[in-house]
């Protein structure tokens, strides 16, 4: 089995940390920060607790993954996948005019990680 690298196991760290944060600023359902980052405001409960408990439910994940002795290849090929995913809907989103620059500016710190993580899966072998 393929050890992960310490640049995966960092990588994996920040973006827990940053997953975590951002769940809980979803769920918290606060305007202020909704709109400090370009998302709607306001928004039922039902949905900002969703995405929060998701976002903060992957990061809980990145953070098992980089204590782990074992890369967990499908998690990360699809939480990088889903950052990917992520990044391409809120530029989209943007150039249509239905959100502003700082929502994209927020979801960039996004594709970094995506591409790390998708990339290891795709160049390295078990």
């Amino acid at each position: 089995m393929t050890a992960l690298p310490m640049w995966l196991r960092a990588a994996l760290y920040a973006t827990a940390v940053m997953n975590v944060l951002v769940g809980l600023a979803f769920a918290s359902g606060s305007a202020t920060l909704l709109a400090a980052t370009g998302m709607p405001a306001p928004v039922p409960a039902f949905y900002t607790l969703t995405v929060g408990m998701f976002v903060a439910l992957f990061g809980i994940g990145y953070f098992a993954v980089a204590r782990g002795d074992e890369p967990e290849r499908l998690f990360l090929a699809l939480a990088g996948s889903g950052k990917l995913c992520f990044v391409a809907l809120v530029f989209s989103l943007f150039l249509a005019g239905s959100l502003p620059a700082r929502a994209a500016l927020a979801a960039a710190a996004d594709l970094p990680f995506g591409l790390l993580f998708v990339g290891w899966v795709l160049t390295t072998r078990t």
